[in-house]
Parts: C-alpha cells; structure tokens; sequence
C-alpha cells in the first residue's frame, strides 16, 4: 500500500511537471506571436502606405501609446492586484462593477482629452512636429488614446484573474493582426483611411476584451465574508501610490518610444518609418 502511494504521488508530481511545461511553452509561443505580429503589421504599414505616410502614422502611434499610459495613471499593478483579492473573495457582480468604476471614468476622461487634441491638432502637427500632413489623420486617430487606455487595464484585469496569455493577446496581439489583414483585404493605401480603421478596431478590441474579462471571472469566491472576517479587503488607492505607479508607467514608456517621438521632432517621416521599422526587427 505504502508503494502504491508513493508511485501515485509520483505521477501527480510528474503530471503536474508536464502541465507547468506546456504552461510555459504557451506563454512563450503567445509572446513570440506578439513580436511577430507586431513586425509584420509595421511591414504591412510600410508596404501600403508612402514611406512618408507609414513614418507619420508611427509616430502618432507613439505619441498615442505615450498618452495612453499616462491617462491610465499608471494603474495596471494596482488592478492586478484588486482583481486578484477580489475575484476571491466579492460575488462576480460586485467585482465586475469595482472594475467598471475605474475603467470607464478613466475612458471617459481619455476622450474628454481627445477631443482638445483633436481641435488642436493642426497647432501639434505644423509647430512641434512640423509636418502639415499629420494634422488631419491625428484628429482622427486621437480617439484610439481612450480605447488603448481601456485595453491596457483590461489586460492588467486579465492578469490579475491569470489569464496571462489572454491578457497578451488582448493588449498585444489582435490590434496588429486585424488592422494588418483589414489594410489587405480593403486596400487602405492612405494615412486617413488607416486612421480610420485602427480607430474603429481598438474600440471593437475594447468591446472584446471586456466580453473575455466578463466571461474569464469565477463566478464563486473563493472565500468567504467569514474567512475576512466579515470585511471585503482591496488595495488603498492614495494619492501618493497613483503618482508613483504613473510616474513609473510614463517612464517605462518614454524609454520605449523615445527614440520614435524624439525623430518625430527632428527628422523627416520617412526616417521615423525606417526607425520604427528597424526598431520591430531588433
């Protein structure tokens, strides 16, 4: 009996080995995914667009991915982790509506911003960029920042429920892949069109991740208001923590776009189209 035991806990522990394994190898088959699809949507860019074009829309990319960040205030890790104490321990409704009051006022105020930006676009474009050919497609395209600051805390929402590779796919993956084949199957060859259409598909991505963030929560708790002691516990939001976590967000970003942002400025779009391409490559 006592061998019988000991091999079964042996096939448990060696069971349990080849599940972490292919765990891992998920994980990292999504992220390769992620870098691929994000270096053939730049090439799909670049081959549909004029040169001049394809660096332009990078760079409103850039300048969009920055914003981005900053409006979610740097709020990812404060997410995780609320999602993750109170998936556990709050009913499905009651959790989802915690999310929701973080979410969509910070949407909201995204356009609220977009909308000056919008209206001052010409100003942006022609005075610190100069480049007179941006300011109509950036009116447009200005109204993804909301949509990707959604899709940022949803993700961050994903991950607090351990739903890595879905929160990957979400944030990283089905933007780049849809907006490339869209580019193919519609035969957008203009920077407006693009606009247009990265538009209309971070909003549907938005609409998706928050159907697989609905549907990804546990509708039982894993304890209860007793095994809390009658108190539902989530992390304190100050005004300190949030100045913290957004500075180090902005910072992580401008790390990652400054290269394309500071081009932008000072070369030409064909070059900032070169940059970002060779950026992806890397």
């Amino acid at each position: 009996m006592r061998r019988e035991g000991e091999a079964n806990l042996r096939e448990i522990a060696l069971s349990s080995q080849f599940d972490n394994l292919a765990r891992y190898i998920f994980s990292g088959a999504v992220r390769v995914l992620s870098v691929a699809a994000n270096f053939v949507f730049s090439v799909v860019v670049t081959r549909s667009l004029s040169i001049e074009d394809a660096g332009t829309f990078f760079l409103m990319f850039a300048i969009l991915s920055v914003l981005s960040f900053i409006l979610g205030f740097g709020l990812e890790n404060y997410v995780i982790r609320l999602v993750g104490i109170t998936s556990a321990s709050v009913p499905k409704k009651d959790g989802i509506n915690r999310l929701i009051k973080i979410i969509v006022p910070i949407i909201l105020f995204g356009l609220f911003v977009a909308v000056i930006l919008s209206r001052n676009s010409g100003v942006l474009s022609e005075q610190v960029f100069e480049n007179a050919s941006m300011g109509e497609p950036f009116s447009i395209i200005v109204f993804s920042v909301a949509a990707m600051t959604g899709i940022i805390l949803i993700g961050a929402a994903l991950q607090g429920l351990m739903f890595i590779s879905t929160s990957i796919f979400v944030t990283r993956i089905i933007v780049p892949i849809v907006v490339g084949l869209l580019i193919g199957l519609a035969h957008v060859d203009t920077l407006i069109g693009l606009s247009k259409l990265f538009l209309t598909v971070v909003w549907l991505v938005v609409l998706l991740g928050g159907l697989l963030l609905y549907l990804a929560w546990p509708s039982e708790t894993k304890t209860s208001l007793r095994d809390t002691g009658g108190r539902r516990s989530h992390p304190k939001l100050t005004a300190g923590v949030l100045l913290s976590l957004a500075f180090i967000g902005v910072f992580q970003q401008l790390s990652q776009w400054s290269g394309q942002l500071i081009a932008g400025v000072f070369l030409p779009s064909s070059d900032v189209a070169i940059l970002a391409v060779s950026q992806r490559t890397a």
